[in-house]
């Protein structure tokens, strides 16, 4: 809440996206999806500006498939930049803690609308992604594979 309380959202930006996809068996999206999000802040006192990447990351295999043979992934990542009033006594681990919360609440809207476009673009049933629930004041993806957490941006893996 420190940080949440010192800004104001500027914008959210797609910056980069990448999708696989390989033979399906059926004409539905295999059973098994797994969901993932990771983040990094990153304070720039130049502009008065905190800027979190956040990498929205979507992967679906059969359940009898090897456990790293995906036959559907979908990775977005955004930019939102936020506008900050003041810093002292911030770390950033408070940055760290906004992204992982509040940014991902930003952004999870644009990353659900844009897995369901995309879907429909690569002639492939709907999918909808589930809304983020709270879990002791941080956001919680239900479902089984799920994950929100701070990852190395800029990395797959």
């Amino acid at each position: 809440m420190a940080v949440s309380k010192r800004v104001d959202i500027d914008s959210i930006v797609l910056v980069g996206t990448a999708i696989r996809r390989k033979d399906f068996r059926e004409a539905r999206l295999p059973p098994e999806v797994r969901l993932g999000v990771g983040s990094a802040a990153q304070l720039s006192m130049e502009n008065s500006k905190l800027v979190v990447q956040l990498v929205c990351q979507l992967a679906a295999r059969y359940e009898d498939a090897d456990p790293q043979d995906y036959v559907l992934t979908i990775e977005a990542t955004y930019q939102l930049a936020y506008s900050i009033t003041t810093v002292p006594g911030l770390t950033q681990a408070h940055y760290d803690a906004f992204a992982e919360s509040n940014a991902v609440f930003n952004a999870w809207p644009y990353w659900r609308e844009y897995v369901q476009n995309v879907l429909g673009r690569m002639g492939l049933p709907s999918l909808t992604i589930p809304t983020l629930k709270l879990d002791s004041g941080r956001p919680k993806i239900q479902g089984k594979g799920a994950h929100i957490g701070r990852r190395a941006v800029g990395r797959r893996g």
